[in-house]
């Protein structure tokens, strides 16, 4: 962008960020964000923050992370918050996600998704009072819960959508075959589910031969 004599905003440097965040470039997305300001005259707004606290949370530095937010020359808002909640359940930090609910909390939000996230960090540290406890204050507060769509699009007009377990499209019952045989397959190369929540599934087998 810079050798084509574009323009850098903070959508620039969000994307940047972020991809320095998905690729767990700590130091050098902290050279970016500091950059906004100093080369680029953009004051870093909460969107660059929170970006910060996920690159820092998904490499484990945590308590870097928490200072980072407690040193945010502004009021937090929730994608930060969350942001430190998530990574704390990938790393198992109760403690502080503790502390990121409660400013969540504080802050009433009825995103269900951040109270979902603490419920769940709960449940993998096995303290059943807490989420009995904490789905109860959801229901007290009116919070629901928000229905997980996957969405497929075909060509570049026909989008079709999904729940869990839904048999509403009109062709479920082909859909449901195909399903069943992508998990023939994935068993017959090894494939176990893995209930820890810090993978998503676990490959006994390499697929690269198959």
């Amino acid at each position: 962008m810079k050798l084509e004599g574009l323009k850098l905003d903070r959508v620039t440097f969000i994307a940047l960020l972020s991809a320095c965040s998905h690729a767990g470039m700590v130091d050098q997305g902290l050279d970016y964000f500091k950059s906004t300001s100093t080369q680029y005259g953009i004051i870093p707004d909460v969107g660059h923050y929170a970006c910060m606290v996920d690159n820092m949370g998904r490499l484990g530095e945590l308590d870097r992370a928490y200072q980072f937010i407690k040193d945010i020359p502004m009021e937090p808002d929730d994608c930060i918050w969350s942001a430190l909640l998530s990574s704390c359940r990938i790393h198992g930090n109760l403690e502080l996600a503790e502390v990121a609910a409660k400013n969540l909390v504080e802050l009433k939000t009825q995103h269900s998704g951040y109270w979902d996230l603490l419920s769940n960090i709960y449940s993998d540290a096995s303290r059943w009072d807490d989420v009995a406890n904490f789905r109860a204050a959801m229901k007290d507060g009116g919070v629901k819960k928000c229905a997980g769509y996957s969405w497929v699009e075909i060509g570049n007009s026909e989008v079709h959508r999904f729940l869990t377990a839904d048999k509403s499209h009109k062709s479920c019952s082909d859909i449901y075959v195909a399903l069943e045989g992508l998990t023939m397959q994935l068993k017959d190369e090894g494939y176990v589910p893995c209930a820890d929540s810090k993978f998503s599934f676990l490959i006994r087998h390499s697929l690269s031969n198959g």
